[in-house]
């Protein structure tokens, strides 16, 4: 009886950490961005929008795929080690934040508030802001 425990507890616990591995493995956050196709090309007006008319379809449309967005650079952050790069909506109080890639982290310094710029990343969601992780600069008026 013992033996058949200890064999369900090993058979539960390789199917777990098989499902977690396969989950890591898919995770779209971990994704190659720069290689990675982008679901769509959208400004940080027209996703800011979506957002908020309807959350729940946005969330379906936009969460977890790559996306390109664009707009003006509102605000540029440096918090735990990862840039930040805000684009602004026509939304006083919402935004796109975009959160940079490390190996990037030294891009941000040659950009300037009021900048146009185009970043890829991967869609979080919607939480007071739409959150872009794993972003990369697409380009800038001075690498078009």
């Amino acid at each position: 009886m013992k033996h058949k425990k200890t064999s369900y507890f090993l058979v539960t616990l390789v199917v777990i950490l098989s499902l977690y591995i396969i989950y890591l493995y898919n995770d779209p956050y971990r994704v190659n961005i720069r290689d990675a196709t982008e679901k769509t090309t959208i400004s940080a007006e027209e996703i800011t929008a979506s957002f908020i008319k309807n959350e729940k379809k946005a969330t379906a449309i936009y969460k977890g795929k790559v996306v390109k967005v664009y707009g003006i650079i509102k605000e540029i952050t440096f918090i735990n080690n990862t840039n930040t790069i805000i684009l602004q909506s026509n939304y006083t109080n919402f935004n796109v934040l975009c959160n940079l890639q490390l190996p990037t982290s030294k891009q941000p310094m040659s950009l300037k508030i009021g900048q146009k710029v185009t970043i890829k990343g991967v869609c979080k969601g919607f939480l007071h802001d739409v959150i872009f992780l794993n972003c990369m600069l697409v380009n800038t008026p001075n690498n078009e």
